[in-house]
């Protein structure tokens, strides 16, 4: 019996601990600098370190038509008083920043200016997601666009813009 108490003792000191230990860990990981248009392709934390310029095209890009494309779920993006500037009214599908089918992606503005398309888009699948204090404005044909059914389960709050694609966006 006495084991018993000290191994349930020894395993709740253990699993206290490790709560404790492990929100601090992950509070205190440093965000991953951006100075250029990328594509995220890891969970993390990142943070835009410069003012991002892009013009859409095969050549440097790591899309034809996206400054930012993030291509992970649990994705933190921080764009920490920067801009994305695209090419204003550029081709289809032109974006300053598009998430496709990917879930727990948090975007913190302010963001992008004249993009072509769009400023910032979440595309199909792309659910449980948050976008929040961002402007979007000069946008040639949408500034904020979700193209899931009632935004499914995103979260869009406090975004300056002039155009959005649904009412569920704010």
């Amino acid at each position: 019996m006495k084991k018993t108490i000290a191994r349930a003792a020894f395993g709740l000191s253990t699993l206290t601990a490790l709560l404790l230990v492990l929100p601090q860990t992950s509070q205190s990981s440093q965000p991953i600098n951006i100075n250029s248009c990328t594509t995220i392709n890891s969970p993390g934390h990142y943070r835009l370190a410069a003012d991002l310029t892009f013009n859409p095209g095969p050549a440097g890009l790591p899309s034809s038509s996206t400054c930012i494309t993030i291509g992970a779920s649990n994705v933190d993006l921080d764009l920490n008083g920067h801009t994305i500037t695209g090419p204003g009214g550029g081709a289809d599908g032109t974006a300053g920043i598009s998430v496709t089918a990917k879930t727990m992606v948090d975007i913190k503005g302010p963001t992008a200016t004249g993009n072509g398309i769009a400023g910032i888009r979440l595309l199909a699948g792309s659910t449980g997601n948050n976008v929040k204090d961002n402007t979007a404005q000069s946008n040639n044909s949408t500034d904020l666009v979700d193209n899931n059914a009632n935004c499914d389960n995103n979260t869009w709050a406090d975004n300056i813009f002039n155009t959005a694609s649904q009412s569920c966006i704010q």
